[in-house]
């Protein structure tokens, strides 16, 4: 992966964990303590300053936000587009 594809992921990750966590009505410090780092670190994903490792990535979107991974991460679908995961439901 080159530095422009790189740039574009972090970019698209990061308009989409923004989007999505504003959608479910959370702040970056309840998300920040759902997966264990500082307010700080998961601000830097949201800024696109750094992405997050799959693991924490897949924390966020489908077992926090219920959301599909394959839809967030799907260039083509448009972010007001993505998919709940079936089944889930937010508490």
């Amino acid at each position: 992966m080159n530095h422009q594809n790189r740039e574009n992921l972090k970019l698209l990750i990061s308009e989409r964990l923004c989007f999505l966590r504003r959608s479910m009505d959370l702040r970056q410090e309840q998300v920040a303590e759902y997966l264990g780092v500082e307010r700080t670190t998961y601000t830097a994903w949201e800024c696109g300053r750094n992405c997050p490792d799959a693991l924490s990535l897949k924390l966020i979107v489908v077992d926090l936000l219920g959301y599909s991974l394959d839809d967030f991460l799907d260039l083509k679908t448009p972010i007001e587009k993505i998919s709940k995961k079936k089944g889930k439901k937010r508490k």
